[in-house]
């Protein structure tokens, strides 16, 4: 059975890869080079034991586990600092303003009413002396406040 769109003994023929090509070659120079760079001091065979071996796991701590706990920390970083610092001013600007608005409730929006209603009532308070029933005693009122008023506009 012959499957000739799946594979072909073509090196250069349509299903050539150049990534897959450049790739595998780097990959196998990089082997090269580290091979190189271990075993060149070494003058005979039964010293190889003796040569200490990078190993997988430090190739793996050193390109792939160290930069991403560095990356870890300074997202950390980040959280802490960055964005719990907007948040944090958020909070504590939304508190100052709730307490801006309350005081305003308090003294402006009710104060007016209330201010309002206090004042009538010691309006009231203070002339429910003078409403006795006795004609006498609005007419001497309404005479005395007369008075007070010509006096003034005539000052």
């Amino acid at each position: 059975m012959s499957l000739p769109f799946l594979f072909s003994w073509n090196p250069l023929g349509e299903h050539l890869d150049l990534g897959v090509a450049l790739g595998s070659t780097a990959v196998a120079l990089i082997g090269i080079v580290m091979a190189w760079i271990r075993y060149r001091s070494i003058e005979r065979l039964d010293q190889i034991r003796d040569v200490p071996l990078l190993t997988l796991d430090q190739l793996y701590h050193t390109l792939i586990v160290n930069p991403f706990l560095k990356f870890a920390d300074f997202c950390t970083w980040v959280d802490r600092v960055i964005v719990d610092g907007i948040v944090n001013a958020s909070a504590k600007s939304q508190v100052i303003l709730a307490h801006l608005l309350g005081w305003l409730d308090r003294y402006v929006v009710d104060g007016i009413p209330t201010g309002t209603a206090y004042v009538v009532g010691t309006v009231g308070k203070v002339t429910r002396r003078f409403q006795g029933g006795q004609v006498q005693s609005y007419i001497v009122a309404t005479m005395l406040g007369l008075a007070a008023l010509l006096i003034w506009w005539t000052w």
